[in-house]
């Protein structure tokens, strides 16, 4: 939850060509590589909750593309990320447009008209780059922890 009251507080503050970075949304992908989905999907549900309060789109939307974004990454990630520590820098791009390509699916759904091929290259691209560059601190900061409460990852 703070992650999502930092995100939509400050964040707005600190924006690259209009976009800010996806805190919560890199924080869910984080710990669903670093515990496996089930964990990240219960941080999908309190940040993605949080998202939904302070978001106008409708409710349950965040909530829901950031659960099955933490499902697919925590799948695909765990396993990878005994083998292969810039998995986090790959899965960020990955994680973006999965994210967002589900927030404009849902969206559609609700009879909201989005310009595809405008948010492909003027939102999700900017966006997926921005957040790989914010990966590399937020999956840093998340694996210390992540290393003290559960030593077992080794690289």
């Amino acid at each position: 939850m703070a992650g999502a009251v930092i995100q939509s507080t400050i964040l707005p503050h600190f924006s690259i060509w209009g976009l800010r970075i996806e805190l919560v949304l890199l924080l869910v992908v984080s710990w669903s590589m670093l515990q496996g989905p089930e964990a990240g999907i219960l941080w999908a549900i309190v940040g993605g909750l949080g998202l939904d309060l302070f978001s106008a789109v409708p409710f349950g939307t965040m909530t829901t593309a950031l659960a099955l974004t933490s499902f697919v990454i925590g799948k695909v990630g765990i396993g990878l990320l005994r083998t292969n520590s810039l998995l986090p820098i790959a899965m960020a791009p990955v994680a973006t447009a999965l994210f967002n390509g589900t927030v404009a699916l849902i969206l559609e759904g609700f009879g909201w008209h989005l310009p595809w091929s405008e948010l492909l290259t003027g939102v999700i691209l900017p966006l997926a780059l921005l957040d790989t560059v914010a990966m590399v601190p937020v999956f840093g900061l998340l694996y210390g922890l992540h290393s003290r409460t559960q030593p077992e990852i080794n690289w």
